[in-house]
């Protein structure tokens, strides 16, 4: 070893050895995580547009058409969050759910939001902990009302 560091050859393989260890490898890793990050975080974007657009589906269309205020059924989180949950393949494939925190109704803009996180946490080295990517979806209500007979 010793023989290594007075050669120049020696001094050469132990300047890369350093290199890749403190500079090419951190910043590999670092590289690696921002990349799952970023497709966590689209999914996580996706899945509370897609419960967003199920809330909608739940609104209690009677009440709406007559009072023009947006009220839900009662499986609405339910049926939010089953949607949240379908189109999530690599959330799924690391066993992380999605979750719906909130469904909130706008009656001024007539618009629906739908507040979703997943811990995030398994997809990285223990050193971090606690990673939740929290999106919020919106859905407009939209109606045809029927002219009256």
């Amino acid at each position: 070893m010793f023989r290594l560091m007075r050669e120049r050859r020696g001094y050469s393989f132990t300047w890369w050895a350093m290199f890749f260890t403190f500079v090419f490898l951190p910043i590999l890793n670092l590289a690696i995580g921002v990349g799952r990050y970023a497709i966590a975080a689209a999914e996580v974007q996706e899945a509370a547009d897609l419960a967003a657009l199920a809330a909608v589906r739940d609104v209690d269309i009677r009440y709406f058409e007559h009072s023009g205020v947006i009220r839900f059924s009662g499986v609405v989180y339910g049926r939010a969050s089953y949607y949240a949950n379908l189109n999530t393949d690599y959330l799924a494939s690391q066993k992380i759910q999605v979750h719906v925190v909130s469904i909130q109704a706008d009656n001024a803009s007539q618009t629906v939001r739908v507040q979703c996180a997943a811990d995030i946490s398994p997809l990285f080295p223990p050193i971090v902990s606690n990673m939740v990517v929290t999106r919020t979806g919106i859905a407009q209500v939209k109606m045809r009302i029927s002219p009256q007979r």
